[in-house]
Formats: structure tokens, sequence, C-alpha cells
């Protein structure tokens, strides 16, 4: 069972990662490595802006809409 406490972390948590967030464009197929997902040309997806620089170590999968 959930306590008001985990509860109020949990707000906080996804009010942060909201302000983080970016909407990028698929421009090259990838799957993604943490959910297993493969995402086409086109797909729009919202990522934290850490997860979209990782994406782009890895070549020019994204850009930022």
């Amino acid at each position: 069972m959930a306590t008001k406490k985990t509860i109020e972390a949990a707000a906080e948590t996804t009010e942060t990662a909201a302000e983080n967030t970016i909407t990028a464009k698929v421009i090259r197929v990838f799957k993604d490595k943490n959910t297993g997902k493969v995402y086409k040309v086109g797909d729009k997806i919202k990522v934290t802006e850490e997860r979209y620089k990782e994406i782009l170590k890895f070549g020019k999968y994204v850009r930022e809409v």
C-alpha cells in the first residue's frame, strides 16, 4: 500500500520529468533498448532530455520537434 510520502515523491518525480521532456520525431528506424519497442520513421516520441542525448550517441535516429 502506498503511503502519503511515496505518493508525494512520485508526484514530484513526475513533475520534474515533465519539465525535462522532449518531443522528438524519429528520422531513422530503431529499437529502444529499454522498452524493446521498434520506432518507425515519422513516429513522435516523448523522452527525457537525458534519454534524447543517449539515443543520439548511437546515431541520428531522432530530432527534436
